[in-house]
């Protein structure tokens, strides 16, 4: 068995390339917050007092350490877009991680999820290249259950009301087009982002705990493109969701370890 790889989906067939963790490599602690773009990550480190905390390399990404009490938990990105998003969550699996919550931002479609709501992914429609690859028996596209009712009441204990639903997940932001905005409005899919169908997939694939939260920084449903990345309610819709993913994480872990 390699060293560090949890569970793995029925019918999954030896790779060349295995993600382990090194014999002087420390593991990670168990809750993780992963973060996508270098200015959500900055938020997110702020809210959380990280500023001044030591940090440590993680192959092409940086990883902090919560003060206590929330030592269980830590913070590392930014991994923009779905193959490096992946291929963090591979490694923070090999180092030990028992549960990850994605927290990023996303662009609305609908007209009800307006600039600083937060969006849970409960599907996708799949359109990043990443997933495809780990599909096997028993994988689903979904966040895990458990981990996302305690995610919705810490979001709520925040004051948030977050909206579940499922969610657009691209490589290619700049081919978002008009046609497919105006068609997936039509199914009722609530957002577009660049992660979380692939986290999900590869979670799944591991059997690790994950949820992804999105707050919503910009609107297409309009079919154009409304800004919003600086806007107050973004920013203060991402520190409140940056505090509740941080406890639920601390009391996802106690609980279990």
């Amino acid at each position: 068995m390699w060293q560090g790889v949890t569970g793995m989906a029925e019918g999954y067939e030896e790779v060349v390339i295995e993600p382990r963790r090194g014999k002087r490599e420390e593991r990670v602690p168990p809750g993780i917050i992963m973060c996508f773009t270098p200015p959500d990550m900055k938020t997110v480190v702020h809210c959380l007092g990280l500023a001044g905390s030591s940090r440590r390399r993680l192959d092409f990404w940086t990883l902090r350490r919560c003060e206590p009490p929330l030592e269980m938990v830590g913070v590392v990105g930014p991994a923009f877009g779905a193959p490096a998003a992946v291929t963090l969550l591979e490694r923070l699996v090999a180092l030990e991680a028992k549960a990850v919550i994605g927290l990023g931002s996303c662009g609305s479609l609908q007209a009800k999820v307006p600039i600083g709501t937060i969006v849970l992914p409960e599907a996708s429609v799949v359109e990043e290249g990443t997933s495809p690859h780990y599909l096997a028996p028993g994988v689903n596209t979904a966040p895990h259950a458990g981990l996302l009712r305690e995610m919705c009441r810490a979001l709520e204990e925040e004051g948030m009301e977050p909206v579940l639903g499922k969610v657009w997940t691209t490589d290619a932001v700049f081919r978002e087009t008009k046609t497919k905005v105006m068609e997936l409005q039509r199914q009722g899919v609530l957002a577009v982002d660049m992660e979380s169908s692939a986290l999900m997939t590869v979670a799944s694939f591991r059997g690790v705990p994950l949820v992804c939260v999105l707050v919503v920084s910009d609107e297409l449903w309009t079919l154009k493109w409304k800004k919003g990345f600086r806007s107050e309610k973004f920013l203060k819709a991402l520190s409140a969701a940056s505090r509740a993913s941080a406890r639920c994480l601390k009391s996802w872990c106690h609980k279990r370890w």
